[in-house]
């Protein structure tokens, strides 16, 4: 009753999907606190009801993980073996 009055929608998975989009080019991922409160004022602005606590704690580390996996990736197609090489031999002397 409460949701219908003030105009928001239950979460559906098109919601968790626009929300993980824009968090994935907005989201600075070293302060997840602040994520977690910038996911929340998103689902506020798209209307729609946010997750429970736990739901919400699960997602923010879910579309994390994602992107930071998606990020190290990156930077590992973009480096020579050379550079890895130098990497790994840095890593396993000190």
């Amino acid at each position: 009753m409460l949701r219908k009055h003030f105009g928001f929608d239950e979460i559906s998975v098109d919601s968790l999907d626009q929300v993980s989009q824009w968090m994935e080019v907005n989201a600075q991922w070293f302060n997840k606190e602040k994520v977690t409160s910038e996911v929340y004022r998103k689902f506020r602005e798209l209307k729609v009801e946010p997750p429970s606590t736990d739901r919400m704690t699960r997602f923010v580390d879910s579309v994390a993980s994602n992107g930071e996996m998606e990020f190290f990736n990156d930077v590992d197609q973009k480096l020579s073996t050379d550079t890895k090489e130098g990497i790994d031999f840095l890593i396993n002397t000190f």
